[in-house]
């Protein structure tokens, strides 16, 4: 029992531990020896354990504590974040609204291009911007002219406003007859600007150098503005009586562009450069128009244009 009670003594100065029902045998001892104090030492492992552990657990409670320290302490960024990100969402909206609604006009138009009377809509809506931009340029090029001569700036406007009522009827009286009648008359129509034209020649009225106009009364009138008409309408209803063929140079430029060429020169004569490109561009509208191969179309826009400019070098 001595030798058994001096190594538990020093078992427990040494820190160790056995535990508890453990045998040791003595020198000489042939009976086993039961530890007395057996619950002891490992009540003492209990307690370093724990002491070992509570470091661990503080530096881990430092950190949480720091972490949460770190989040209540600064919360700029998360503000910054999330104003950031209401921002994006407004602006996504806003991009998704503006697309709807582009979205929503583009299908509208598509409708109203595929009504019936779209083409007389358009039409309509070219003769009205034509003729606001006409009297447009008329009040701006003629308000100084008009109020030096009769000292009000609306006298030449006034009469080209009131220019407008016939046309106007004559329009309205257009849309009303048939395409059938159009392309009836359109022959006729063309022969009898084709005699006004040399007419013109030999009994008109010479205004700024050109032998252009009809004298009648205080009331003047220029037939090259009814030619440009009778020319559309016939060249369109040669066009399409053609349209099989005009894959073919020769049908696809004759008679139109013959028939142009000589009214085109009538206008020279007079002379008359501007109606003269004008009559040249309703002739390469209606030959695009109509379908004509794109080489010889080509070709007589470069050539018309090196006319044109030949003209108006010999002019100066």
């Amino acid at each position: 029992m001595t030798a058994a009670g001096t190594r538990g003594a020093g078992d427990r100065r040494s820190g160790r531990s056995r535990p508890a029902g453990s045998t040791r045998s003595g020198s000489g001892g042939d009976a086993p020896v039961r530890s007395v104090r057996g619950s002891r030492p490992t009540g003492s492992d209990d307690q370093q354990a724990t002491a070992r552990s509570r470091p661990t657990a503080r530096s881990a409670g430092s950190r949480s504590a720091g972490a949460g320290s770190g989040r209540t302490g600064s919360p700029g960024p998360a503000r910054g974040a999330g104003s950031r990100g209401a921002g994006s969402r407004r602006a996504g909206s806003r991009g998704a609204g503006l697309r709807h609604a582009v979205g929503r006009a583009g299908t509208a138009l598509g409708l109203w291009l595929r009504r019936p009377l779209t083409s007389l809509h358009l039409i309509i809506g070219v003769f009205g911007l034509l003729t606001l931009f006409g009297l447009v340029m008329v009040l701006s090029a003629s308000a100084v002219v008009s109020y030096t001569a009769d000292g009000s700036s609306y006298s030449i406007f006034s009469r080209q406003l009131l220019f407008c009522v016939p046309g106007l009827l004559m329009f309205y009286v257009g849309l009303r007859i048939p395409p059938r009648r159009l392309r009836a008359l359109a022959p006729a129509a063309l022969v009898l600007g084709a005699l006004s034209l040399v007419a013109v020649l030999v009994a008109g009225d010479v205004r700024n150098g050109s032998r252009a106009w009809f004298a009648i009364g205080s009331f003047s009138v220029q037939p090259s503005e009814a030619v440009k008409v009778a020319l559309t309408l016939w060249g369109a209803h040669v066009l399409v009586a053609r349209q099989a063929a005009l894959h073919q140079w020769r049908y696809a430029l004759s008679p139109v562009v013959p028939v142009t060429v000589v009214l085109m020169t009538l206008l020279v004569l007079q002379p008359d450069l501007g109606m003269t490109i004008s009559l040249g561009i309703v002739m390469i509208a209606l030959l695009f128009l109509g379908g004509t191969p794109l080489r010889p179309l080509v070709l007589i826009t470069v050539g018309g244009s090196a006319g044109a400019l030949a003209l108006a070098l010999s002019a100066d």
